[in-house]
Formats: C-alpha cells, sequence, structure tokens
C-alpha cells in the first residue's frame, strides 16, 4: 500500500471519530432539548401546542432511534448529524408557517439557532448542507403557502431573510469547519507517522548500537582473565608456591600467610575496572592479554573519538594490540609494533589524514611472578600508590633500556613522608624533577610521566615509546587511566554565574585533584576505592553532561 493512500486512509479515519463523537452529542441535544423547547411553544402560541408536540415527539423519536442503532440500521456518520439538522429545520419551517408577524419574528433566533449550531457541530460534506438549505426553502414555500396569510414581504422583513443569510452562512461555516479539521487530522496524523518512524528508527539505532556494544565488550579484558592472574589465589600461587604445595609445616604457612598483603589474606578483589562510557559505546577500553613467554599484559586506552566512531577505533587498536603481541613482549616493543599497524591500517583510505588516528595508552607488564612491572605510556601516566612505612617484599630497584627513565638511583632517592613545620604534607621532588605527592595515612603517589605521543601518526612516530622498569613493593597499588575523570566538568564550587562563564559547565575536575583523591582512598580494600572514584564522579558531575569515556584500572600488589 503507497504512503499517500495510507495516509489518506488514516485521516478519513480520524475525521469518522471526531464527527461519530460530535454527531452522537448533536443528536442526543436534538432528542433532550427539542422536547424541552415545547415547553416555551405551549406559553407562547397555546392554541398550536398539540401539533407542536406531535413534531418534536416525531422528531425526538427518530433522533432517539438513530443515535441508538445507528450500527444495526447501517445509518453513515454523516446522515447521523443530517437527520436531526433536517428534520429540525422542517418542523420550525411548519412551525413559522401558523404564526403572526409578531411570533414570526421571536421563532426567528431558533431558526438561526438551528444553522449556526449545525455549523459548530457536524461534520458533512458541503452537499448536505446545500441540501438542507434548498429543503427549508421548498418546505417553507410550501408551508406558507397553505398555512399563512402573511404576504412575502411580510415574511421576508420578520426573519425570511435574516435567517435564509444566516442558513447560507452556514454552509460556509461547514465547509470551512470539514476543511479545517480534515487539515488538522491530516497533519496531526502525518505527525504522529512521522513519530512513529523516528520511533522505530530510534529503536533500530539503539538497538544497533545496543549489540555494538556487546561486539565491543567481546573485545574488552574479561573478569575470567583479570581474577586469573591479578586474584589473590593466583598471586599466592605464583609468589608464594610454598604455602600451596609441598610439606611445610602449617605453624610456617600460617606465618607467611600472615605476612601476606591484607587484600591476600582476606580474598578481597585485587584489582578494580572504574569504566564509565559516555555512551552506549566507548572509545576507552582495557585489554588484557598472556604473553608468549607467560607475562601478563593489560592495558587502559583511550581512543580517538568517543561513541560509534571511538567504539570502531577500539576495536581496531585492541586488534592490533593483539596482532603485536604475536611476537612481541616488552610493553615499548609492543606499542612501536602497535602504532606501525594502526597507521598501516588506516593510510588504506587515501587521504592524507589516513593513521592520524589511534590511541592513547599505557600497556603495563607483569613478570610471572608478580614482583616487576614493566611498563610503557602513550599521553597516558601511570601511579603506583606506595605505602612510606611498609616492609618491602623485594629490594627496590628499576630496570631499563636505552630510554630507562627511572634508575635504581632515581627511585632509591625518592623521598618518604615530608612535612613542614605544621605538620602538613607536601609535594616534593627528587633531583630529576620526578612528582612524588604525600598525603595521609603514609602513602606516596609516583607519577610515571608518560611519552608525548599517541600510538598512532604522530610527528614523533618514528620515536621508541620509553620501557619503565620497576621492581614491587608488597601493598603497591598500580592505577592506569584515561583523561576522561580528569577533564570532566563540574564542581560544586562552580557558581551560576561561573558555569555561565564556562558554558554552564562549571570547570574540569584536573589531574591534581585526582592524584589527591587516588592518595586519600588508597588505604581502602579496592572494592570501596572504585565506589569512591564513582560517588566522586557522580557527585562532582552533577547534572553536568559526561564529557568523555572514563576508565580507571587499579591493581594492587
Amino acid at each position: 500500500m503507497s504512503i499517500s493512500l495510507t495516509t489518506n486512509l488514516n485521516w478519513k479515519t480520524e475525521l469518522n471519530k471526531t464527527a461519530l463523537r460530535y454527531h452522537t452529542i448533536t443528536l442526543w441535544v436534538a432528542v433532550v432539548f427539542n422536547l424541552l423547547f415545547f415547553i416555551t411553544d405551549y406559553i407562547n402560541i397555546y392554541e398550536y401546542w398539540q401539533e407542536f408536540l406531535t413534531f418534536r415527539v416525531v422528531v425526538a423519536f427518530i433522533c432517539l432511534i438513530t443515535v441508538l442503532f445507528h450500527k444495526q440500521l447501517k445509518i453513515s456518520i454523516e446522515m447521523m448529524a443530517v437527520i436531526p439538522v433536517l428534520l429540525i429545520s422542517i418542523q420550525n419551517a411548519y412551525m413559522w408557517s401558523v404564526m403572526d408577524a409578531e411570533h414570526l419574528q421571536k421563532h426567528t433566533l431558533a431558526y438561526m439557532a438551528l444553522f449556526i449550531g449545525s455549523g459548530m457541530f457536524v461534520f458533512y460534506h458541503v452537499y448536505f448542507s446545500v441540501f438542507i438549505v434548498v429543503a427549508n426553502v421548498i418546505a417553507n414555500v410550501i408551508f406558507f403557502y397553505f398555512n399563512s396569510a402573511l404576504s412575502v414581504d411580510e415574511v421576508l422583513v420578520n426573519g425570511g431573510f435574516l435567517t435564509l443569510a444566516v442558513a447560507i452562512f452556514s454552509i460556509l461555516l461547514i465547509r470551512m469547519r470539514y476543511s479545517l479539521t480534515k487539515k488538522e487530522i491530516i497533519a496531526r496524523t502525518e505527525l504522529e507517522k512521522s513519530k512513529q518512524l523516528i520511533e522505530e528508527k530510534h529503536k533500530e539505532i539503539t538497538d544497533s548500537i545496543n549489540y555494538a556494544e556487546r561486539i565491543q565488550r567481546s573485545f574488552l579484558a574479561t573478569t575470567e582473565i583479570l581474577d586469573k592472574y591479578l586474584n589473590p589465589k593466583h598471586v599466592i600461587a605464583n609468589c608464594h608456591p610454598e604455602l600451596v604445595e609441598g610439606t611445610a609445616k602449617q605453624s610456617v604457612k600460617n606465618e607467611q600467610i600472615a605476612s601476606l598483603p591484607s587484600a591476600i589474606r582476606n580474598d578481597e578483589s585485587n584489582y578494580f575496572v572504574f569504566f564509565r562510557p559516555k555512551d552506549v559505546v566507548s572509545g576507552d577500553f582495557y585489554w588484557a592479554s598472556e604473553l608468549i613467554n607467560g607475562n601478563f599484559a593489560f592495558s587502559c586506552a583511550d581512543s580517538t573519538g568517543h561513541g560509534v566512531p571511538g567504539a570502531i577505533m577500539s576495536i581496531l587498536n585492541i586488534s592490533s594490540l593483539e596482532k603485536s603481541i604475536e611476537k612481541e613482549t616488552e610493553p615499548d616493543q609492543i606499542l612501536n609494533q602497535t602504532r606501525k599497524i594502526i597507521i598501516e591500517r588506516l593510510k588504506k583510505d587515501g587521504s592524507s589524514e589516513g593513521g592520524k588516528d589511534g590511541m592513547d595508552c599505557s600497556l603495563l607488564v607483569f613478570n610471572q611472578d608478580r614482583t616487576k612491572l614493566s611498563f610503557a605510556a602513550a599521553n597516558n601516566p601511570v601511579f603506583i600508590a606506595r605505602s612510606s612505612v611498609s616492609a618491602s617484599c623485594h629490594p627496590e630497584s628499576v630496570e631499563g633500556t636505552a630510554k630507562q627513565s627511572h634508575s635504581n638511583e632515581q627511585i632509591a632517592s625518592l623521598p618518604t613522608v615530608v612535612r613542614n613545620d605544621d605538620g602538613e604534607e607536601k609535594v616534593v621532588r627528587n633531583d630529576d624533577g620526578e612528582e612524588k605527592v604525600v598525603l595521609n595515612d603514609g602513602y606516596e603517589l609516583i607519577e610515571f610521566k608518560p611519552d608525548k605521543m599517541p600510538v598512532g601518526k604522530h610527528e614523533k612516530d618514528q620515536e621508541s615509546f620509553t620501557l619503565h622498569t620497576v621492581l614491587l613493593q608488597k601493598g603497591d597499588i598500580i592505577y592506569a587511566l584515561t583523561d576522561g575523570f580528569s577533564d570532566q566538568f563540574g564542581g560544586e564550587k562552580a557558581s551560576p554565574t561561573e558555569q555561565n562563564r564556562a558554558f554552564g559547565r562549571g570547570k574540569k575536575y584536573k589531574i591534581k585533584n585526582l592524584k589527591e583523591l587516588l592518595l586519600q582512598i588508597a588505604h581502602l580494600p579496592l572494592s570501596e576505592q572504585e565506589q569512591k572514584l564513582s560517588d566522586e564522579f557522580d557527585k562532582w558531575k552533577g547534572s553536568n553532561e559526561q564529557v568523555d569515556d572514563v576508565c580507571i584500572i587499579g591493581v594492587r600488589v
């Protein structure tokens, strides 16, 4: 069925519904009020009350039958209005014909009210209006010829001409109302159809995006692989096999278990992933995999864009990482190879911009006993929260490549808790300017600066990413993150005036505040840390729109 035919059927159906409602009201008004007006007949023209009552009862009865049995009698919706208007107008014509000039003038108002009222209530084609007016003229001529002693001039002067004018005007009124109602219904029908079409398209798009979200999630690190390599039992099995196998005495085991971090002793979660996409699908992603040498790699990355474009880019980035780890095991070389693959794949579009998309990424690799961390970072920093008073599981040292950024001496030179005369904690730096924030609960936050280039086409894309290698301490917490949290606009301190100046979005959270937050929560179990991050993000964002995808990963050693 064509669209125009469907629209035509729809507006006719709606018009019939409207007309049926109004015509039903018209019929009931005719039944009730036509009988009630007999009272005025009885008072004003007593001598004709029997004839008038007969007319009114017959008309009311026919209208009652019509309204009650129009479906059974197959009376059309238009005829439901024609019947009362035609019958009452002929009834009025008879009443007119037996009146003198004085009563004729009074009854003119009732006659005009009929035509004006019909113009306000009925919906039928103009030819029905013409038919009713012509039938009225003929009925008046016949009734006046047989019943009235008034001349034509007297009839016209005392209301006949005015009634005829109103009757003709009612034709135009009914036609205009019919046309306007038709246009309004067509417009409403078209609007409803457009709304329905938009809703269908929206559902299709939403279903497609939800399906895309399921596809994207299949590429993200699963709970199974994260639990396998990061949960406490696996750490115990790898770092302390004597607690799992062998003939060691139980008392010795208990002492050894007591020396482990509380998260491991209590079998708490050893990691968290705070993942908050801006849209259903995300440009940010977290990925993990076992390497060919048995080490475990995980990544927190921010692909170019967000939403659907970002999600497509994230899948390309993940597939490029998967391809790179087929041969490479060091994080810097993995990112170097991933960059080559991304540039090669994207330049195939033939444009000069090809290959410029990619990702900001931190790629971290644990050795098999989880005592050493190697990582490379592209635009995204890596943080380690370390208890300044805890005992080390391993001698603290750092190994590196030719681009080593943290030597043994540099890490050893990082100062412990430093306070001013008032006991307030400060931000301190080592000789190379490496920032180390020290706050409450004896934790310090070591920030490892990233390389200022993305994993993608860039003016520095011939340079290798820096390899960082750190020997870990018991209880260290490694944080990898994207910039979505620190770039979020909001804040309770932003006044309405300040928000207006900032396009109504408040101010950015900023990385400085995020580092302070990480230190404030570092002593908490990781599940509570994730909740604190979520609560703080929601509180800061408030009613503002989320500006970017958010991903923060925390891992406790």
